[in-house]
């Protein structure tokens, strides 16, 4: 489970707490400027528009008091506009965050590596929101600002070693053309074994998902306001 707490200013805590109530780490991410809000009208307009797109309609926030206990409670273990908006579709919100804690927390992948295609599918697939939670989270895994600047600018990337460029080969094929290269595939699973490349594979599909849900709906980056708020769910 993901239990959030307060650090410093700009910055959010979350607690990774594994099955058997022992804790596994912590998270941290930075949170932007605040943002405007809903007109009434389940519009948010005045945000700063993506490149060549309208940021002049999105899908709204929902109202905390208009969902069921048990969304709510899902909502408050994961405090993150991705998730508050995926709590418009119920049905779904738990399998979703499941589906996320098991890519992200319980696989065997390395979290190093795991975070190199993360961040190689947010980039071809500009999704901000995605990229600014995954940057932080890269480099609490060790990678470094030289790192994160190849996998933000080279296409393809070839600077992170046979290792991390075959990552980004990944995500670059799977988030471009679908489906994988065969070669791509025979070198993931020479290195990786069955599990993990079918690990890898779940991860960056995972995070093209993602990607598209989040550009699709227009979810903003949170503001301390607003996750305060979602602290105080009860």
């Amino acid at each position: 489970m993901i239990f959030p707490g307060r650090a410093s200013s700009g910055w959010l805590r979350f607690e990774i707490m594994g099955m058997d109530g022992n804790r596994l780490g912590k998270i941290l991410v930075s949170t932007p400027e605040p943002v405007k809000g809903n007109n009434g009208n389940g519009q948010y307009l005045d945000a700063k528009p993506e490149k060549g797109a309208s940021m002049s309609v999105r899908i709204p926030l929902p109202e905390i008091e208009s969902l069921t206990p048990e969304v709510r409670d899902v909502v408050k273990a994961f405090p993150l506009n991705v998730f508050l908006v995926a709590a418009n579709a119920p049905a779904s919100i738990k399998g979703l965050t499941e589906f996320a804690r098991s890519v992200l927390f319980e696989s065997a992948f390395d979290p190093k590596k795991r975070e190199i295609a993360v961040l190689r599918v947010a980039h071809v697939t500009h999704a901000d929101y995605e990229w600014t939670h995954h940057v932080e989270l890269a480099a609490l895994t060790g990678l470094t600002s030289q790192e994160i600047e190849y996998i933000q600018f080279e296409d393809p990337v070839c600077s992170l070693g046979e290792e991390g460029n075959l990552l980004c080969r990944v995500a670059d094929e799977i988030s471009r053309d679908v489906r994988l290269s065969d070669e791509a595939l025979g070198l993931v699973l020479q290195r990786y074994g069955v599990r993990q490349a079918t690990e890898l594979i779940l991860c960056v599909s995972y995070f093209n998902f993602l990607s598209r849900f989040l550009e699709s709906t227009r979810v903003e980056l949170e503001d301390q306001a607003a996750y305060e708020r979602l602290r105080s769910i009860t």
